[in-house]
């Protein structure tokens, strides 16, 4: 990498410091089902309503929709859009999107080394940041929590929070200007290619892909950026 000092780095959160256990597609259809039974349990909407299919349906369109168009709603105003016509609350639409959350969260572990590396880094001085793609912030922070990640990053920025989606270059901006960093002494760290270092490196931000999957380790031959197939072998180049 280039001379420059790295002073601020920015890492993704969802398969760089996290791994799924279960494939998406079951979590997410069981998550809605249990949404939809707790609204039935409490009286707040139809048992015939049909809910958990409607809300999964169109939460797949909208994922398709937010990786063409890179900007981001959230699946609060999603879910309240579909509950437009029913006596629920926006109260009630949170308790609701909580328990479809509680559900996901389940699929996710800490990966097995990613608190010794953000203690690693944070023990260094670097200035940690975390930039994620995600429709919801709250279920963001309770994943922090949840694996005790919150204490390491000074800034925790979401799409949700900006309403674009990495690789969009908007949500990098932001995120510089709130670290009060300079691109070429920042460093993007993820697992996605498209996303975490494209958006990166069209910005001049510095970028590591960690390429658990091995696809390959050339992006442009040209480009300022390395490659490790494991999170543990940023200990070795930072």
């Amino acid at each position: 990498m280039n001379a420059a000092p790295i002073n601020v780095i920015f890492f993704d959160l969802g398969d760089t410091l996290m791994v799924h256990n279960k494939p998406w597609g079951q979590v997410l259809a069981s998550a809605s089902q249990r949404m939809e039974a707790d609204g039935v349990k409490n009286h707040w909407i139809d048992p015939e309503s049909g809910l958990g299919d409607e809300f999964l349906r169109l939460l797949k369109e909208y994922y398709l929709r937010r990786d063409r168009d890179l900007i981001e709603s959230t699946t609060f105003k999603l879910l309240r859009e579909i509950l437009s016509h029913d006596r629920v609350s926006d109260r009630h639409v949170k308790i609701l999107l909580d328990k479809f959350y509680s559900e996901t969260r389940d699929n996710w572990s800490a990966h097995p080394h990613a608190e010794e590396v953000l203690n690693f880094l944070f023990n260094k001085g670097y200035s940690l940041g975390l930039l994620s793609n995600a429709a919801d912030r709250e279920d963001v922070d309770q994943l922090l929590d949840r694996f005790k990640f919150s204490r390491f990053f000074k800034l925790v920025l979401t799409s949700a929070d900006v309403g674009y989606r990495k690789p969009h270059p908007f949500i990098f901006k932001r995120a510089l200007r709130e670290m009060k960093s300079e691109p070429e002494n920042t460093l993007m760290i993820g697992d996605r290619l498209d996303a975490d270092i494209i958006g990166a490196l069209r910005l001049g931000l510095r970028a590591i892909w960690v390429d658990t999957m091995q696809i390959g380790n050339s992006l442009f031959s040209d480009a300022d950026y390395k490659v490790v197939n494991n999170l543990s072998e940023l200990t070795q180049l930072l």
